[in-house]
């Protein structure tokens, strides 16, 4: 099994860092995320809600860091904003790679130089996770790293 077939196996990721350690080089860390055994109560003001299982990481659940030594764009975006269209073409779960997307049609339209010539076919690639999605259009595949195992 290859590093993006394990990353689509698991339920959940949280977002632990993103950023550029390079100029126009992203770096992304991901935790994995697992439904607790343990239950609390979460007091919503107006009401109560009981035996709550938190999803939750922890030192058991893998870390991975996903490093695109190139990128023409990428987004970050609020999960609870995020929809799907059923006219978006991908494979996936957590880890999707799409053939036809609006953000591969943003980047065409916005990105004046992006190209098939120049700089090449360029991929959108997407990691799903609690609370975030992150969106990224490149010519090369990611280099994907395990930082730690379960």
């Amino acid at each position: 099994m290859n590093l993006i077939e394990q990353l689509n196996k698991h339920q959940y990721f949280y977002l632990a860092e993103i950023g550029e350690p390079e100029a126009n080089q992203l770096r992304i860390v991901i935790l994995e995320a697992r439904i607790s055994g343990e239950t609390e109560d979460i007091d919503l003001g107006v009401a109560k809600i009981s035996d709550v299982h938190p999803i939750v990481t922890d030192e058991t659940c893998y870390a991975y860091e996903i490093i695109f030594e190139s990128y023409i764009g990428y987004s970050v975006r609020n999960e609870s904003y995020v929809g799907w269209d059923e006219s978006e073409e991908s494979t996936g779960k957590l880890f999707r790679v799409y053939s036809k997307s609006h953000f591969l049609d943003f980047i065409r339209a916005s990105a004046m130089y992006a190209s098939e010539d120049d700089p090449g076919k360029f991929t959108h690639f997407e990691v799903v996770c609690l609370e975030h999605v992150i969106d990224v259009a490149s010519v090369d595949k990611p280099q994907i790293n395990i930082l730690r195992r379960a």
